[in-house]
């Protein structure tokens, strides 16, 4: 363990004009101190065992020539300066100005950006944006063959496509016959019939209430809570 042993420095304190205090932790949340620092030498002045604004105020009346006192934004440190010296100008260190800087930036930027950006699409072709899909394979394939037929080469196609070229080749060789179907995935099946369902029970509860049925009744009846038969 190591114990830290405060050392007493003599001090001419009517030749010290401009101090820095800052606090720091021996063990966060339980125990801080405040460490003064002469501006001028930027050495070390005296380390105080609390940054309460009491004892700070007592260490800064016995320095009666302060003139400016750079200190962090706590109340604490304002108030013990005011106290004990109260024509001494009150700064700010480097830290903390650029902190306070980058907040004010930062604070303006949210209320001048929304939270989310929306980014157009960038194709406004709606047959291209179906092209660019990779599910459509078939009519990516079509496309590729439409377009050889009209004099564009490999390099071409893939541009259209924003495909490998090795990609649009083995599209150029597919036949009529080959051609795969069209077919939906998992996912989008499963949501199709999702909305289906939910359709469904929507109409249901919509129709046993322009029957005269109350709320609570539709609850019992069809198993939703009070809150969705509400929505719905």
């Amino acid at each position: 363990m190591i114990c830290l042993k405060k050392i007493p420095v003599l001090v001419d304190k009517t030749s010290v004009i401009r101090v820095c205090g800052d606090d720091f932790a021996f063990r966060k949340r339980y125990s801080y101190s405040t460490v003064m620092v002469d501006l001028y030498t930027h050495r070390i002045i005296d380390i105080i065992d609390s940054r309460e604004t009491l004892k700070v105020e007592e260490w800064l009346k016995s320095y009666p020539c302060l003139e400016i006192i750079s200190r962090v934004g706590a109340q604490t440190y304002s108030s013990a300066a005011k106290k004990s010296n109260p024509n001494a100008l009150q700064i700010s260190d480097h830290f903390h100005l650029l902190k306070n800087l980058s907040d004010a930036v930062e604070k303006y930027r949210y209320r001048l950006f929304p939270s989310r950006v929306v980014i157009p699409a960038t194709v406004s072709n709606p047959e291209m944006r179906v092209l660019y899909d990779t599910r459509n394979r078939q009519e990516r394939i079509l496309f590729a063959q439409k377009k050889q037929s009209e004099g564009y080469s490999i390099n071409d196609i893939s541009l259209f496509l924003h495909t490998a070229t090795t990609t649009i080749q083995k599209y150029l060789s597919i036949t009529v016959a080959d051609l795969p179907f069209q077919k939906e995935n998992i996912r989008e099946r499963q949501h199709i019939q999702t909305l289906a369902n939910k359709q469904l029970a929507i109409n249901e509860v919509r129709k046993l209430y322009s029957e005269g049925h109350a709320i609570d009744e539709i609850t019992r009846l069809t198993g939703h809570t009070y809150q969705t038969v509400k929505k719905y």
